[in-house]
């Protein structure tokens, strides 16, 4: 969701010098009720555990930019996807 929420929404601007954004009430996170469906399956192994969710983080933008690509056929360059 880190990921996604950057690519989608995430922004920091200036104005004259100093950043427009003071706190999480003027800087665009996603929203729980905007996040996909998320769904946990649990694989038993003897493997010892890893993290696995911070590799998916730097991909996320450019994989939602090829599927509206893939979709609407038009190429989007520029982040984040929903302007302010």
């Amino acid at each position: 969701m880190f990921g996604l929420s950057a690519a989608m929404f995430e922004a920091v601007t200036v104005a004259n010098g100093h950043i427009d954004q003071k706190g999480f009430d003027t800087y665009r996170l996603m929203r729980l009720s905007e996040t996909p469906a998320i769904e946990v399956h649990l694989i038993a192994s003897d493997a010892a555990p890893t993290g696995v969710g911070e590799i998916a983080t730097a991909p996320i933008g450019a994989a939602v930019c090829n599927a509206l690509f893939a979709a609407t056929g038009r190429r989007v360059r520029t982040l984040p996807l929903v302007p302010a």
